[in-house]
């Protein structure tokens, strides 16, 4: 689900930079905010918990590859002649 405030935040953009849907009133904004979700909607998007998440697991698995290469590596230096 889309963030409320993000979408009031586009609607408020919109709004700013076409002056005369200002003059329409509340029926536009929420019509806009309504296209904007549902495109949005279409997006295949994550969350910023599910992103950090992700980076983080990222992050751990790097590490754990750069420990894993510095193990082979002296292995390797074990038993080369």
């Amino acid at each position: 689900m889309i963030n409320k405030q993000i979408l009031d935040d586009i609607a408020e953009q919109v709004s700013r930079r076409l002056p005369q849907l200002n003059a329409l009133g509340q029926d536009v904004s929420d019509s806009v905010k309504g296209l904007v979700q549902q495109s949005l909607g279409k997006l295949d998007l994550v969350t910023r918990d599910e992103f950090e998440a992700q980076l983080r697991a990222l992050q751990r698995a790097e590490a754990k590859i750069l420990e894993l290469e510095a193990a082979v590596a002296e292995l390797e230096s074990r038993i080369t002649p």
